[in-house]
């Protein structure tokens, strides 16, 4: 068409989706500060909330031209199943049909260990591993072009 101009859809390459719900809360924070004021809500987390976070934050992506993400979440409550976290953002990209980098961090140090977050964001070393086995069997899909891939990314280095 004449006057137009075709660009390529953009790729974002870091995104933490869950966190679309809480964006506008605790303003004006340095970064730990703010993850500290929000830990606590984040504590209460479901994969509904997840699903619906993943949903709203994956299209404003594309009704920005974007059409490739890829979303670190690392945040899994205690007594929550953190396979249904992924899979509930997997679903919500599949809806919307985004594609989906889905990377697995965790927190595995609390506060009092080192690490950077409170207990009841804590996870065990042995269930994460095994998670991500799991979740990279379940959902990662190696072709080229494929709408879903999974990567093991770590939170920090103390996490």
């Amino acid at each position: 068409m004449h006057g137009t101009l075709a660009l390529p859809g953009l790729v974002n390459s870091h995104h933490h989706l869950f966190q679309t719900l809480t964006r506008g809360y605790a303003p004006n924070q340095g970064l730990f500060a703010w993850l500290q004021s929000l830990f606590p809500l984040w504590g209460h987390l479901n994969p509904e909330a997840i699903y619906q976070s993943a949903l709203i934050g994956l299209a404003e992506l594309m009704l920005s031209g974007c059409t490739t993400t890829s979303d670190h979440l690392y945040i899994v409550p205690e007594g929550q199943d953190s396979m249904r976290f992924f899979e509930a953002t997997i679903e919500a990209a599949k809806r919307l049909g985004i594609r989906l980098y889905v990377t697995r961090g965790a927190m595995t140090r609390g506060w009092g260990h080192g690490g950077r977050g409170p207990s009841n964001l804590i996870e065990d070393e042995e269930t994460v591993l095994q998670n991500m086995q799991d979740l990279v069997n379940r959902h990662h899909d190696p072709s080229p072009l494929a709408q879903i891939k999974v990567a093991l990314s770590p939170v920090s280095l103390p996490a």
